[in-house]
């Protein structure tokens, strides 16, 4: 072990730790990049799809509760108003999407 006072104790720790967190970013950012390639070969293409579907129903959702904003009479009353404080957060972004016109491109990706 080296003392403070030894002459090489200065150049043995830098070079040790320059060395060592050098190749502990190196091996983190090759781990990071293997885990980010396994993600996407693998899990990525179920959680985009989750996703889609969640979406799907949470605009079905919002058209049956707030459909009589883009003209559809379809529910209300009483649960309406129940479901207005968690559907108001959404509110704006759904109107856009359903109100918004749709084009071939948009079609042929879905």
């Amino acid at each position: 072990m080296a003392v403070k006072s030894e002459p090489g104790y200065q150049k043995m720790g830098c070079e040790q730790r320059s060395g060592g967190k050098a190749l502990s970013a190196s091996l983190d950012r090759w781990w990071r990049g293997l885990k980010d390639f396994l993600y996407g070969f693998f899990i990525y293409g179920m959680v985009e799809e989750v996703a889609g579907r969640k979406r799907e129903q949470e605009q079905v959702f919002l058209l049956i509760m707030m459909g009589d904003l883009v003209g559809l009479p379809i529910f209300s009353g009483y649960y309406k108003l129940r479901f207005l404080p968690y559907c108001l957060p959404r509110l704006a972004r759904w109107k856009k999407e359903v109100i918004r016109p749709k084009d071939l491109f948009s079609m042929v990706q879905e």
